[in-house]
């Protein structure tokens, strides 16, 4: 083969074998380094399903915990709330919660209760727990760990287990409350779409490959070994407490740069070969025009010097040249040939000078390119290594330039604020601005980090949905080579949850959990500032101490959860009865304390204090239940009564106390006139036991008359008698009721004073009836004497004792009376109605008697108050009470007597309105028994005469 032949193909194949070996290795390296890349991602992929199935257990376990420190569920668990699953755990509530079954256990590990909730089915009573926790180990572990995952026939289940408290984390604990959910379609479709990962949920058998990541989940993960042209795969395999194997999670992530690497490099094999083509043609032409036609030439030249010229070298020189060939081929030989030489000669020394140059370039380049290769490996290091940190911090990253324009920022940075990473980049910083700060907070900001380079506070930012939330956030500037500033970097930490519990712990260690009252804690300081305030003010104010009087029978009655209800309806009234500027507290059980404020007198506490015994009298629905408490109040004034807290509030608890001795539903000064009155009242106290020993109280009787037959001055038409007590200590001395009954009611006193008069009334009228004058006694009944209990006894007793027949006596009860304990009351007056004796309700429309009360009630008559008959003649709505009382009465069945009329207009508007009895001074005055035997005997007379 000649040469230029072998030239041309070593040419030719010496740049296939480069371009197909530079593709060959350009291809190996890409690939090699872009699978490395997407290890990483597949890698990244399965933490973000992780994480995503480990936040679903956070959410469980919270879940778990809020419901396990409820006071039903302890109660539940104590078997006094039955109602408690049922009333919590339907099917949408269940959804909700994302929970699917629900289980109990009592402190000994036996199941209690249990729930579950099948998709499409609804609930269903029983669960994948077993019925003894020790029989489990797998259960056995979530209830020691508080979580873990289990496996019910082909079933994967997540589930957490929390103690049961009581919401103050008080007493034992009453057992274990599990709560699951399914490891299903719809859970594998959540964590495709919150982690944008292509998961399956596979229950064959663990098929790990490389460790990543071990925890207290219970899990392995990994990729799975084996290459695959345009996926990576990986798995998730979930293990019991005890290494039983539950359920893999198998992830794919596709592998986007080996499909762009594959177009792209088939695009590059396709320009290589027309580029291989196109150079082929040109060295074609290059070796024919440079090469091959001058070596032509000098061979055809060659060859007539090999042909002219003998063997032994006779005419050796190249004079025969000429002969052969043309004078222009010739010449052009010798050319060539001296050029060849000459050209080989300077290429052979270029050679030289060049291997040397490039030997001494290599070793440089060389040097060179380890230095730079060394460099380039520890920055590529330390930007892998920053995009790690940048990518897996839990803070929330942001890198903006000196304008606040976002360029680049993590993913927590998306999960905060809940933008999409495209819909962030390129936009200013002040996308979150919240206008929760004023421009000041901005530019002492600014000001701060163009001084100091640096700045860290609270920030309150918007989210994507409008919502606000604080965060603490440190910003840093980012200088270069010359410390010119180039960038700011911010990192930021959500605190909403640390706001959130401090708010909850300030509200604990403040507030009434029950009320949402500020305590005694928060009392105390209030209490203080008051103080300060008055002082300084020279003002006055009142502490006023609250106590329910009959609020321990409520709980024991009807338990606990009842009188909870009941303290949250009090503390309602109480807020109505005080103005927004005062203070309400509870300071515990059933005690409250107020602080009323600049006091224009001291006066308006009392007031004040009656408005709220007034309140707390009235019934309260509880539980579809009426209950009537009452309350009394203790008070106390600022500087009379003490100028430091511990003063006031004990004066003002000792004052309550004196409330409560004095009858309850009342209030009481602590100190001043107050305890004026009161040391008299301790005198007359006195004196009243000394006054029945004896006989200073008699009994004075009012008639009642018919009011179709009343005529001013005589009791024509009479119908009975009220007893009424006077208290005579010495001759022409009467001691009016209104000063002494009050005393009695308060001390106790009036039970056996109440006896007295009973059993004194009733030997009158008997008296009279042996007379021949069968007159009804009306006799008054204190609320105490019913809360004795042996009333009923007592006036059988009289009655036998007397020999006064039941019809002829009637027992007055006050509205208010018979709302202290309705259905005591009314047990006892049914025993007494069914002993002959009659009932009226007396003072009726002062208090708070229902229809529904009055109907229950065994009474007889309604008396009306003096208060409405007197306004009667005045322009109120007195004639409106009064009319509505009758017809009230008659629409009952009860008779109506008005008590107090004095004039003769008010005997003709209640004739016109069909009142049936009149009692007052129109008629007559009270009068003794031997007065009132004149008036019988006087009408007994005039009443022969008329016949």
């Amino acid at each position: 083969m000649r040469i230029k032949t072998r030239l041309q193909i070593l040419s030719i194949s010496l740049v296939i074998f480069f371009t197909v070996g530079f593709l060959s290795l350009l291809v190996a390296l890409v690939q090699t380094k872009f699978y490395s890349i997407e290890q990483s991602l597949a890698r990244r992929d399965i933490l973000r399903v992780i994480d995503s199935l480990a936040s679903d257990q956070e959410a469980l376990e919270v879940t778990v915990k809020d419901y396990a420190f409820w006071d039903d569920t302890y109660e539940f668990m104590e078997g006094k709330n039955p109602e408690f699953p049922g009333n919590n755990f339907s099917e949408t509530s269940m959804k909700n919660l994302g929970v699917d079954f629900i289980a109990m256990y009592d402190p000994s590990g036996s199941l209690k209760y249990s729930l579950m909730h099948i998709p499409g089915a609804g609930l269903t009573s029983g669960s994948p727990c077993p019925e003894d926790v020790d029989a489990c180990l797998c259960m056995k572990g979530i209830v020691e760990n508080s979580s873990g995952v289990i496996r019910v026939d082909n079933t994967a289940y997540m589930a957490s287990s929390s103690r049961i408290f009581r919401s103050d984390a008080s007493g034992d604990s009453a057992g274990w409350l599990i709560m699951g959910t399914e490891i299903g379609e719809s859970k594998v479709q959540s964590l495709r779409q919150r982690s944008s990962v292509y998961v399956d949920l596979v229950m064959t058998g663990p098929f790990l490959g490389e460790s990543l990541d071990f925890s207290k989940y219970n899990r392995k993960a990994g990729l799975l070994e084996g290459r695959k042209d345009y996926w990576i795969e990986g798995s998730i395999d979930y293990y019991t407490e005890n290494g039983g194997y539950v359920f893999s999670l198998f992830t794919r992530t596709q592998r986007i740069l080996r499909i762009q690497t594959s177009e792209i490099m088939q695009n590059v094999v396709l320009m290589a070969g027309l580029f291989a083509l196109f150079f082929i043609f040109l060295i074609t032409h290059a070796f024919y025009y440079w090469i091959a036609r001058p070596l032509g030439l000098i061979g055809n030249a060659v060859k007539k010097i090999e042909e002219e010229n003998s063997l032994d070298g006779e005419n050796s020189d190249y004079s025969g040249l000429e002969d052969g060939l043309e004078i222009d081929d010739v010449q052009d030989a010798k050319d060539e040939i001296g050029e060849i030489a000459s050209a080989v000669k300077l290429m052979h020394e270029r050679v030289i000078a060049a291997h040397k140059a490039v030997i001494s370039a290599k070793n440089d380049l060389e040097k060179e390119v380890l230095e730079r290769t060394s460099d380039l490996v520890k920055i590529n290091g330390k930007l892998e290594l920053f995009e790690k940190v940048l990518a897996n911090t839990s803070e929330a990253v942001i890198i903006t330039d000196l304008s606040g324009k976002i360029i680049d920022l993590n993913d927590a940075m998306c999960i905060m604020t809940g933008y999409r990473r495209d819909e962030i980049l390129g936009k200013n910083s002040r996308i979150f601005k919240s206008d929760h700060h004023s421009p000041e907070f901005y530019q002492s900001m600014w000001e701060s980090l163009l001084s100091s380079g640096c700045w860290e506070g609270e920030v309150w930012d918007r989210k994507k949905d409008g919502t606000v939330f604080p965060k603490w956030q440190t910003i840093n500037t980012i200088y270069d080579e010359k410390r010119i500033p180039v960038n700011y970097v911010g990192i930021s930490t959500d605190i909403s949850v640390i706001k959130e519990a401090e708010a909850k712990l300030n509200r604990l260690a403040y507030y009434d959990p029950l009320t949402a009252l500020p305590n005694r804690m928060l009392f105390a300081d209030r209490l203080e500032h008051e103080i300060a305030v008055s002082k300084r003010n020279i003002t006055c104010f009142a502490v006023l101490f609250v106590d329910l009087d009959r609020f321990k029978n409520v709980n024991d009655s009807m338990g606990h959860l009842a009188g909870d209800s009941l303290l949250v309806k009090v503390a309602e009234r109480l807020r109505e009865a005080i103005r927004d500027s005062d203070t309400l507290c509870r300071i515990g059980g059933d005690e409250f304390a107020i602080i009323l404020q600049n006091l224009a007198a001291e006066e308006n506490a009392g007031k004040i204090a009656g408005a709220i015994v007034q309140k707390l009298s009235a019934c309260f629905e509880v539980m579809e239940t009426e209950v009537y408490i009452g309350a009394s109040v203790g008070i106390a004034l600022y500087p009379k009564d003490g100028t430091d807290p511990e003063t006031l509030l004990r004066k003002a608890d000792g004052a309550m106390y004196l409330a409560k001795d004095a009858g309850k539903g009342l209030y009481r000064y602590a100190s001043g006139e107050m305890e004026l009155a009161n040391k008299s009242r301790l005198e007359i106290e006195a004196k009243m036991h000394q006054a029945l020993a004896n006989n200073e109280f008699v009994l004075f009787y009012q008639p009642q008359t018919k009011t179709s037959e009343a005529i001013p001055g005589s009791p024509f038409g009479l119908v009975g008698v009220e007893a009424l007590i006077r208290w005579i200590p010495e001759p022409n001395l009467i001691i009016p009721p209104g000063d002494f009954l009050p005393v009695a009611e308060e001390s106790g006193f009036i039970s056996p004073l109440g006896d007295w008069v009973l059993l004194q009334s009733c030997k009158d009228a008997k008296k009279w009836l042996d007379m021949g004058f069968p007159v009804q006694v009306s006799v008054n009944v204190a609320a105490r004497q019913f809360d004795q209990g042996n009333f009923t006894e007592r006036v059988r007793s009289t009655l036998a004792t007397t020999g006064l027949p039941a019809e002829l006596l009637k027992l007055e009860v006050t509205e208010s009376g018979c709302m202290r304990n309705i259905s005591q009351v009314t047990e006892i007056m049914c025993r007494i109605r069914e002993l002959g004796v009659t009932f009226a309700i007396d003072d009726f429309g002062t208090g708070y008697c229902s229809l529904q009360y009055l109907h229950r009630l065994p009474v007889d008559c309604l008396k009306i108050d003096q208060s409405f008959v007197r306004s009667m003649d005045k322009k109120g709505n007195g004639a409106d009470i009064v009319s509505a009382v009758i017809s009230m009465a008659r629409a009952f069945g009860l008779a109506s007597i008005a008590e107090g009329v004095e004039t003769f207009d008010q005997l003709e508007m209640l004739q016109t309105r069909g009142c049936e009895q009149i009692q007052g001074f129109l008629v007559s005055r009270p009068m003794h028994f031997e007065a009132f035997v004149k008036v019988l005997t006087a009408q007994k007379e005039l009443c022969v005469q008329i016949d």
